[in-house]
């Protein structure tokens, strides 16, 4: 889902190689607060991420009520109920530098490799090239094209298994769009997650909460080959027999 914005503004951790680097992160409770620890380089700036991690929550939540709507949903059954400001999440805005390399580096040392996001939505602002899905019609890696004023949305994982599969997570990756990188690239994303014991039950049956799958999760993308050997939680079954992307 592409969207246009009417202004600029702020943003993925999930899956790092090894250079990519997390610029920054501010959480959604460090909002709440009303404080966050910022670095020296950025503190002069926190009204810009404050006044952004707002719009940028309040748009993805107008988002999900749209989708719960569309699919007549009623009560606590409409997503934003399991998003409630009251309880503890870890929505989070992270900015994201994927630095430029020599010819020394092993081109496989770059971007992110394939998964789905850890979120309900994801809100991408980038203005380079390097993001790809997995094209539900070819079944093949696609570059999606940067358009000025507009973000990328990404349906993750907690909303995917909310609706039963009606919304699929998007299998994607950032890549060079050579071999190697020539310039370095910057992402902004959000994302907007459940709070913390909202439960879900995913394809195989089993039940989680939000944070019992983050963690899990991000235990994978460290070490994917050890707790990863069937290939599901990367991708969060999109590639187990299910649809790739909507």
């Amino acid at each position: 889902m592409v969207t246009k914005l009417s202004r600029y503004a702020f943003s993925c951790p999930v899956l790092f190689r090894k250079l990519t680097h997390t610029l920054f992160q501010f959480s959604r409770r460090e909002y709440l607060k009303g404080s966050a620890d910022l670095t020296t380089s950025v503190r002069s700036q926190s009204d810009y991420f404050f006044y952004y991690t707002k719009q940028v929550h309040a748009i993805t939540l107008l988002i999900l009520e749209r989708l719960s709507s569309e699919l007549g949903l009623i009560g606590s059954s409409r997503f934003e109920s399991d998003h409630e400001d009251s309880q503890p999440s870890l929505s989070t805005l992270v900015l994201l530098h994927y630095p430029k390399h020599d010819e020394a580096t092993p081109p496989t040392n770059v971007g992110h490799l394939k998964h789905t996001d850890v979120s309900s939505l994801t809100m991408v602002l980038t203005q380079q090239w390097g993001l790809q899905i997995m094209s539900p019609e070819t079944g093949r890696w696609e570059f999606l094209e940067p358009r000025p004023k507009h973000a990328i949305v990404n349906v993750g994982d907690f909303l995917r298994f909310l609706s039963g599969g009606k919304l699929a997570s998007i299998v994607h990756r950032v890549i060079p769009l050579q071999e190697r990188q020539g310039e370095d690239r910057y992402s902004i994303a959000y994302f907007l997650r459940m709070n913390d014991d909202a439960e879900f039950t995913d394809l195989n049956g089993q039940t989680w909460t939000t944070k019992e799958w983050h963690d899990f999760k991000f235990d994978v993308f460290k070490s994917p080959k050890k707790m990863d050997t069937k290939a599901q939680f990367l991708t969060a079954m999109m590639e187990d027999g299910q649809k790739i992307a909507a």
